[in-house]
């Protein structure tokens, strides 16, 4: 729909923040569809050089977990989710959930 490169895909990636979800489409571009929640778990607090850190994003829509979808986790000192920015990626399950393993 939009290049990746193009000035309405950077605001959107800004708008929608760290954890992107694109699942449904239109969710986050508010075409009139109940907005997601996406809360965010981690491992642990604290990483070891060269340790593994597990993350689990958890999205839903309303009460019900979102499926089909793709949960990119970015690192937010950036200022765009794309290309060395992109910390991981994940599909949804059918539970809502999205599972990145950053070592």
């Amino acid at each position: 729909m939009f290049s990746a490169h193009s000035k309405f895909a950077q605001a959107l990636v800004a708008f929608c923040g760290a954890i992107l979800t694109l699942a449904v489409p239109g969710l986050c571009l508010g075409q009139g569809a109940t907005p997601t929640h996406t809360t965010l778990d981690l491992s642990s607090t604290s990483i070891q050089y060269r340790g593994t850190v597990t993350l689990k994003a958890t999205v839903t829509s309303g009460n019900a977990p979102v499926y089909p979808g793709l949960v990119v986790v970015c690192n937010v000192n950036t200022s765009y989710c794309q290309d060395s920015a992109v910390l991981g990626e994940a599909q949804l399950t059918s539970n809502g959930t999205a599972t990145v393993h950053r070592f």
